[in-house]
């Protein structure tokens, strides 16, 4: 039994992205939106931002943009740079939990290979052992996690201020 928000639950054992979120809305907000480069997956019709699970490569939870036919100029260039961001996130996290998870496979097959030849049957190492990688993975990324904080930081403050700002707009609007 699978918990929903303000207290509904679901029997459903497996649930495709998206479908518990949009089982709560009418259905006329359900729909996909197309957009300038023809990604049906970012928007949806309405006035609510639907969150989907985790994607596999980046581990990170994908965000349908709302889309409302009486969208500011300014709305819009809010939504484009959340799309933009969410995109920029993604993409960096992908090449970095791929490289994390092939530098772990390598570092494991190594010390499996060197510290335990015989032992055919061994296939895990010791968190001690672990903490050899880990420590040496976070040091030779760090220039490169530091990068991306940097732009992170700089997208996230003018998402604020934008966001800001169109709230100003709306609560002025006549």
């Amino acid at each position: 039994m699978t918990q929903l928000g303000r207290g509904l639950t679901t029997r459903l054992p497996q649930v495709r992205r998206y479908q518990l979120a949009l089982a709560t809305l009418p259905r006329f907000q359900c729909r996909s939106v197309v957009t300038q480069e023809n990604q049906t997956d970012d928007v949806v019709n309405g006035k609510y931002d639907l969150i989907g699970p985790p994607r596999p490569g980046s581990k990170l939870r994908p965000v349908k943009f709302a889309v409302s036919p009486d969208d500011s100029e300014l709305a819009i260039r809010l939504r484009e740079l959340r799309q933009e961001t969410q995109k920029f996130n993604q993409e960096w996290w992908i090449e970095y939990n791929k490289q994390f998870n092939e530098g772990r496979a390598e570092f494991i097959k190594n010390i499996l290979e060197t510290k335990y030849p015989g032992q055919t049957d061994k296939s895990t190492l010791s968190a001690d052992e672990m903490s050899i990688f880990y420590r040496e993975f976070m040091n030779k990324q760090w220039e490169n996690h530091l990068e991306y904080n940097k732009q992170w930081q700089k997208r996230n403050w003018t998402i604020i201020g934008l966001m800001a700002r169109v709230k100003l707009q709306n609560l002025f609007k006549f």
